[in-house]
C-alpha cells in the first residue's frame, strides 16, 4: 500500500480509545497507558544482561536508546522500578573519561553512537534523575558536555565545508560517510545543553550545525514539508546524496528544533518543527507509522528496528516543549499506539512486540527495538501530563 503524504489529524478518539490486545490499552486512561507501558518495559528488560549491556542481536548505541526509553517511562509514568539498573548501566558504559568512549567498544563505535549516549545523559539531567555527582562523580550535564566537546572537536571543515563524519576511526569503511544522524544528534545535544545551561556558546553551535545540515542538502524543503535524507560521502565532496528516509533522522531534527525554539523563541525554529513533522508524514502507512525504507521490503536490519522509538520520543518531547504542537502530535501518535499494542502478542508471555504495526497483529519478528518502539509511542500519548525538562 502506498503511504499517504497527508494525514487526517482529527482522528476520532472514540474509535481508538479502547484497544484490545495482549497489551491491554485504553488510550483515554493514563492508568491504562502506564499499565501497558509497565508490561512493555518489563519485556524490554527481558533482553538485559547487566552492566549496561543488552542481549544480541543489539548494539552499543541501542543500549543507550533503551535506557533513554526506560528513563522516559519513569518520568512520564512515575515508576522508579528500573532506576538503579539504569543508573548503574549508564555509568558502566560512560567510559574512563566520562565521555561515552569506553575502551571496550572504542574500536567499533561511531560518532552517532556517542551522540546517542550523550543525549541520554542530558535527558537524565533534564528529568532530575539520580545524579552521579551525589557519588562524587561528574554530573549528567558535565558528562553530556564532555561528549559534546569530543564530538564538536571532530567537526571536519576539510571536506564538504564542515560536518561530522559518521565514524572517527579511519580504519572503518564508513569513515568517509557524513551521516545525518551523527550531525543531528550533535545538533540536538547542543540545543539541549543551551537550554539546560543557559550558555550561549551551545546556542551558537546548534545554529551553525543546523545551518550546515540544511545548507549541505541533508534536508530539503518541498511543498508537502521538509524531507530529511541519510547522508553522503566525502570522497565525492558530498555530492552523492543518499535520499533514504529514516524515522530517526526526522526525529532528532524535530526534537532539536523544538529545543531551539524554546531557547530562542524564534519563530523560524517553530516553522522548522512544523515543516519536518509535515515532511515525516510520508513515513505513515495511512495513519500508522512505519519504517518505510525497510518494512516495505521486509529488510529491516537490527539497527533499523529501533528507529521508530527515537522518532516518537522526540515527537513527545516536542509536544511537551511547544504546547501548540500537542494536539497535532497526539493525533499522529494515537493510531500507531493502537496498532503497536495489537502487535505485542508474541513470545511465551504473549507480550513481545513485532515490527509491522500496519498489520495490527504480531508479525513474528520480536526484539529489543520492537519492544521500545511500542513503549515510546504508547507512553508519549500522555507526555504532556509530565513536567517539562528541567534547567540547571
Amino acid at each position: 500500500m502506498r503511504p499517504t503524504h497527508s494525514l487526517l489529524l482529527s482522528t476520532s478518539l472514540s474509535t481508538l480509545a479502547t484497544i484490545a490486545s495482549a497489551i491491554s490499552l485504553d488510550a483515554s486512561s493514563s492508568d491504562s497507558i502506564c499499565s501497558a507501558a509497565s508490561t512493555l518495559a518489563a519485556g524490554a528488560m527481558d533482553y538485559y544482561k547487566g552492566d549496561g549491556v543488552f542481549d544480541s542481536p543489539s548494539y552499543w548505541w541501542m543500549y543507550g536508546t533503551a535506557f533513554a526509553s526506560l528513563l522516559n517511562y519513569q518520568h512520564i509514568c512515575g515508576s522508579n522500578k528500573y532506576e538503579d539498573i539504569v543508573y548503574n548501566g549508564i555509568l558502566a558504559q560512560v567510559g574512563e573519561n566520562y565521555d561515552f568512549q569506553p575502551s571496550s567498544y572504542l574500536d567499533t563505535i561511531g560518532n552517532d553512537d556517542i551522540g546517542t549516549w550523550a543525549l541520554l545523559a542530558i535527558q537524565a539531567a533534564e528529568m532530575g534523575f539520580k545524579d552521579p555527582s551525589d557519588d562524587n562523580k561528574p554530573s549528567w550535564a558535565h558528562i553530556a558536555s564532555n561528549a559534546f566537546n569530543v564530538l564538536y572537536d571532530r567537526w571536519d571543515e576539510d571536506t564538504c565545508n564542515g560536518g561530522l563524519r559518521w565514524q572517527f576511526n579511519s580504519d572503518l569503511s564508513s569513515y568517509n560517510y557524513k551521516a545525518t544522524i551523527a550531525n543531528g544528534n550533535l545538533f540536538q545535544l547542543a540545543a539541549r545543553l543551551a537550554r539546560y545551561t543557559g550558555n550561549a556558546t551551545y546556542t551558537d553551535a546548534a545554529e551553525s550545525i543546523y545551518e550546515w545540515i540544511y545548507g549541505s542538502g541533508l534536508t530539503h524543503d518541498l511543498e508537502w514539508g521538509t524531507e530529511v535524507y541519510d547522508g553522503f560521502n566525502t570522497n565525492t565532496n558530498c555530492t552523492d546524496l543518499i535520499k533514504v528516509l529514516w524515522t530517526y533522522n526526522y526525529g532528532v531534527l524535530i526534537g532539536g528544533s523544538a529545543y531551539m525554539y524554546d531557547v530562542t523563541k524564534d519563530d523560524d525554529w517553530k516553522q522548522r518543527v512544523d515543516d519536518i513533522i509535515l515532511g515525516s508524514q510520508s513515513l505513515y502507512n495511512n495513519t500508522i507509522l512505519y519504517e518505510k525504507a525497510c518494512e516495505t521490503y521486509d529488510s529491516c536490519n537490527t539497527d533499523q528496528t529501533i528507529f521508530k522509538a527515537i522518532y516518537t520520543r522526540y515527537l513527545g518531547a516536542t509536544s511537551n516543549l511547544i504546547s501548540s504542537e500537542s494536539s497535532k502530535i497526539h493525533n499522529l501518535l494515537l493510531p500507531g499506539a493502537k496498532a503497536a499494542a495489537n502487535s505485542c502478542s508474541g513470545g511465551d508471555d504473549k507480550t513481545k512486540c513485532g515490527m509491522k504495526w500496519s498489520q495490527s497483529s504480531y508479525d513474528g519478528n520480536p526484539g529489543l527495538g520492537q519492544q521500545l518502539n511500542a513503549l515510546e509511542i504508547i507512553i508519549n500519548l500522555i507526555v504532556d501530563e509530565s513536567s517539562s525538562p528541567k534547567k540547571a
